[in-house]
């Protein structure tokens, strides 16, 4: 009696040596795998931090002088209670890797206040960031992948406002300095193909940064400043 595993194996070489078997296996090897994450030439656009988890941030401005600067350290959920705060901003980021794993890239940020003038209890704000950075991808198995970026972000905040006093309130301005270092690990998860959502943990902490205030009828400011930022994010990615 022939061996069922035999008459098996036969019948699978005649199905392939079929005309549509042929036709079968061609339609197999001409489909492409799924484009791993970080492969070279690869382009990536994406928000990293579409949504603020948590954060700790802790501002101080080197000056005894009265001034209208965000000062203190807080703890926030989400985004920071006072809707100010440049690192709560959703950044688009544009990446390119330039070698399998090496990444190149930026991201920028921006809001301002349009159509309103300053009033007591309301200024108008203006928050301009770019963060260029290199990248390093470690793939972890299976969906998973680790992404390291290490670079240098400036930011540049102004604020105008009023305060209520007088006949026509007290007039003041400020400008915020600040250059950081920029260090991110970002949990890279592609179940789907060339879409993934990332859990990022960051750190930026000031290199250099510079307040300055003028306020009608008292001495203008210039000090140093510094903002440091801890917080996780969560993002989307999309790469080709």
């Amino acid at each position: 009696m022939r061996k069922p595993g035999v008459l098996l194996a036969v019948g699978a070489v005649v199905a392939m040596a079929s005309p549509a078997g042929f036709e079968r296996l061609a339609c197999a090897q001409s489909e492409p795998a799924p484009s791993p994450f970080g492969r070279a030439g690869q382009l990536v656009f994406g928000i990293p931090r579409l949504l603020p988890l948590v954060a700790v941030n802790s501002w101080s401005v080197s000056s005894s002088a009265a001034n209208d600067a965000p000062a203190g350290t807080w703890v926030s959920f989400g985004n920071h209670p006072s809707g100010l705060n440049v690192y709560d901003l959703p950044r688009l980021g544009f990446d390119a890797f330039a070698a399998r794993h090496f990444s190149l890239g930026v991201d920028l940020a921006g809001y301002a206040t349009l159509g309103a003038t300053p009033s007591p209890g309301n200024p108008t704000v203006s928050i301009l960031g770019a963060a260029p950075h290199v990248g390093y991808v470690a793939p972890l198995g299976g969906v998973s992948t680790f992404w390291l970026r290490a670079g240098i972000a400036y930011y540049l905040l102004a604020e105008k406002g009023v305060d209520a006093g007088g006949s026509g309130g007290v007039p003041w301005s400020f400008t915020w300095h600040q250059l950081d270092a920029d260090l991110e690990a970002h949990l890279v998860l592609t179940a789907f193909a060339h879409m993934a959502v990332t859990v990022g943990f960051v750190v930026e902490a000031p290199l250099t940064g510079r307040f300055d205030e003028v306020r009608a009828g008292a001495a203008s400011v210039d000090a140093g400043a510094g903002w440091v930022h801890v917080g996780v994010v969560g993002g989307l990615l999309t790469y080709l």
